[in-house]
């Protein structure tokens, strides 16, 4: 429902029903916008700063089922996030604390230790 929902927004934006400069859009299909963009732009590399922050949860898990499509998978992608979801979307995870890094893996590895941590609780 959420991918209908996004690619009924983007028809109606190629349609001409919104308005100039996105006034009619919510702040999670401004997102969608801006991110659609990004990925078509021809750059190698991708710096996502909390990519979701304005989007609902079935906006997001698009989203996040996107990120794996053949428009990310020529690029290299940095997404900075709090969300836990978005850790599906990720193949390698860096932690910082205190802006050192706290830990670095595979996103594998990084469930399997917080599920250890959980168990250990």
């Amino acid at each position: 429902a959420g991918g209908e929902a996004l690619g009924n927004d983007l028809n109606a934006l190629l349609d001409g029903i919104c308005t100039d400069r996105g006034g009619n859009l919510s702040g999670g299909q401004r997102q969608v916008v801006a991110l659609a963009r990004a990925f078509a732009f021809d750059g190698q590399f991708l710096l996502l700063d909390e990519p979701t922050s304005s989007m609902d949860t079935s906006m997001e898990a698009q989203f996040i089922k996107n990120m794996r499509t053949d428009a990310a998978e020529d690029k290299t992608i940095l997404l900075v996030t709090h969300k836990p979801a978005l850790l599906n979307a990720c193949e390698r995870i860096i932690v910082m604390e205190a802006g050192r890094i706290a830990w670095d893996g595979s996103r594998d590895q990084y469930v399997q230790l917080i599920n250890e941590r959980k168990a250990a609780s």
